[in-house]
């Protein structure tokens, strides 16, 4: 499973490969959510969530998934949309900041604490 953190514009994403174990843990926090009614907004510019890669549709979950704004949207040629009740952002936020990206993290979570 493939992480990309959505924030660039005209240039690449940061991405990184998931271990095995880090797989399985997002996998099983990906399960059971409750569904919502709309999709997470969408922001042109800025921080715009994580993408997931999961081609090989491990865990049975859909081979792209959007995580932001607390909403977990899978597309396997629909959209359905779920609430991130496991905190699978917060996860990969602390992720991304593990691998490098830590002022573009401190930056997200100033603007969240700043809308809240």
């Amino acid at each position: 499973m493939i992480v990309e953190l959505d924030v660039f514009s005209g240039r690449p994403n940061p991405t990184w490969s998931l271990s095995a174990e880090q797989a399985k843990e997002l996998r099983e926090a990906l399960q059971d959510l409750p569904p919502v009614d709309k999709p997470a907004p969408e922001n042109a510019l800025g921080y715009r969530g994580f993408l997931l890669s999961n081609p090989d549709r491990a865990g049975g979950l859909a081979p792209h998934i959007r995580i932001c704004a607390g909403i977990v949207t899978m597309t396997d040629g629909h959209e359905l949309s779920y609430r991130d009740m496991h905190g699978v952002e917060h996860r990969l936020l602390l992720q991304a900041s593990q691998h490098g990206y830590k002022g573009i993290v401190d930056s997200v979570l100033e603007e969240k604490s700043e809308s809240n």
